[in-house]
């Protein structure tokens, strides 16, 4: 939407339209890492903008349920109280997890047994931004599911007569976010498992 205005996105009738931002790993794609019997590799390159933290995998979905990443210890063992970091799962059964490797671009997944691709469809969200209305007047988004984008699902900045009705946002880094907008409304969406708050 970058050079039009008077846009409106609204699912036909009482069809149910689904902007996604996540990508389908196809079963060839994923290889058993050397070593191991339940952890499986497949490369990953996020679309996002220039920024590093824009082009990283945030989220994993194994048949529609979204999976946690793997954590372990802080390897700084002197100051234990720092958080826990991400890291490649384990491979017992009992260590199902993921972990994105931003620098060789690939996803590790442990399913607890079973196959990536053949056993459960896995999907990792691909894109950083769903729809973006920065700098664009009457822009009208209605009866819409956005979904799994690492970054934002809607965002709308220095806009006039922005109209968010009656959508379903999810599993998103931030659901919705806006900026300096005169005119907006945001109504009747329902919202959740933003990833941080907005």
């Amino acid at each position: 939407l970058w050079s039009a205005q008077w846009i409106t996105l609204e699912a036909y009738k009482d069809e149910h339209a689904i902007v996604d931002g996540s990508l389908d790993i196809p079963a060839k794609d994923w290889k058993l890492v050397d070593g191991r019997t339940n952890t499986y590799v497949a490369s990953v390159e996020p679309k996002g903008g220039p920024e590093p933290w824009r082009k990283t995998v945030t989220m994993l979905f194994a048949d529609d349920v979204m999976l946690m990443p793997s954590l372990v210890e802080h390897h700084d063992v002197t100051h234990p109280g720092l958080p826990l970091v991400p890291a490649i799962p384990g491979d017992k059964t009992s260590d199902e997890g993921w972990y994105y490797d931003p620098d060789h671009k690939q996803v590790f997944v442990n399913l607890g047994g079973r196959v990536p691709g053949k056993d459960a469809q896995v999907a990792a969200a691909e894109m950083d931004m769903g729809v973006t209305t920065m700098e664009r007047s009457y822009v009208r988004l209605r009866k819409m599911e956005v979904r799994r984008f690492n970054f934002r699902g809607i965002w709308y900045d220095r806009s006039n007569e922005f109209q968010a009705e009656d959508n379903y946002v999810h599993h998103c880094g931030v659901c919705v976010w806006g900026g300096d907008t005169s005119g907006q409304v945001i109504r009747g969406n329902i919202i959740s498992d933003s990833m941080t708050p907005a």
